[in-house]
């Protein structure tokens, strides 16, 4: 089983302007950049170098400033490239698909995401985040059918079920997600298109 790593970037509304300074994955991130990063923990799973989906209405000099940062990664601009890009692929590999909007506080590992496909190739892993609560609850006013005002509280690990956000996604190529240029954009979107086709996955919660 082999690993192709897939790297989401995407133009946060905190990141203003059209410069290199707006693209996430080039954003600094201590003395080095979000990319640099990813690609460290990339590098712990797998040889393959990854491929990097710029944000809509990229600056042409996109592609430059990823190369600067390692001329091992592959910019794909259009939906054709990346399949083109996937085409050495096998049934029995998988895609790693990384959204780095949702960095945990320790940094990426893939590691736990590796091990659980590596256990059941068959189905897609998600690594989720979920929301917390202050002091590890969550309260919400509700209300009965007589208009009847009560209080449920949510505990963090126990009850509370609502995702912050989706940070990586182990796929396997065998579902064909990736054929005819038609991967998602966005991780969220993945799920709805995995469920569409009958793919099962599991979610994989990680701890900070």
């Amino acid at each position: 089983m082999r690993v192709w790593p897939v790297v989401f970037d995407s133009r946060p509304p905190y990141l203003h302007g059209r410069e290199r300074s707006s693209s996430l994955l080039l954003a600094p991130v201590g003395g080095s950049t979000l990319l640099e990063h990813v690609i460290v923990a990339l590098d712990a799973i797998t040889g393959n170098a990854p491929l990097v989906v710029p944000p809509p209405a990229a600056h042409p000099s996109y592609a430059d400033w990823v190369h600067g940062l390692s001329t091992t990664l592959e910019v794909v601009q259009r939906p054709e490239q990346l399949t083109d890009a996937l085409d050495a692929h096998e049934l029995p590999d998988v895609l790693l698909l990384v959204d780095p909007s949702c960095m945990p506080a320790r940094g990426f590992d893939f590691r736990e995401l590796m091990h659980h496909q590596a256990i059941e190739p068959r189905i897609a892993h998600f690594l989720v985040a979920f929301e917390s609560g202050f002091a590890g609850t969550k309260e919400r006013v509700a209300l009965d059918s007589t208009g009847q005002v009560g209080i449920q509280r949510y505990y963090d690990g126990a009850t509370w079920p609502f995702l912050n956000g989706i940070i990586a996604a182990m796929v396997p190529c065998a579902c064909g997600v990736q054929a005819h240029g038609a991967l998602p954009r966005s991780l969220r979107a993945l799920r709805e298109a995995l469920a569409g086709r009958g793919v099962p996955s599991r979610d994989i919660p990680t701890i900070d």
